[in-house]
């Protein structure tokens, strides 16, 4: 019997991601969604460019998957696979 194509995508994320719950007071998804749009980035690649923005350059050091980037890479928001955020529209 094939597989489905959800079964395989399923199996395929599970190999190649990590996923974190995180719990956060009502109204903040939205809050965060705002932000991440007028960066013109999605929730996602929104929540990981501000994750990096917060971990030093020396701990990179110590991460193997950020090892190489660099402060300018973090500064300037472009850090693969994430676009670069957008200023923020008023």
């Amino acid at each position: 019997m094939g597989y489905t194509s959800s079964e395989v995508k399923s199996r395929w994320n599970k190999k190649h991601y990590d996923c974190i719950n995180i719990r956060l007071p009502k109204g903040c998804r939205n809050e965060i969604q705002v932000a991440a749009k007028k960066r013109g980035l999605s929730m996602a690649q929104f929540i990981r460019w501000a994750i990096l923005q917060a971990v030093s350059a020396e701990e990179r050091k110590q991460m193997p998957l950020l090892s190489g980037r660099t402060e300018n890479d973090i500064d300037n928001g472009y850090v693969s696979p994430f676009p670069p955020p957008r200023e923020p529209e008023e």
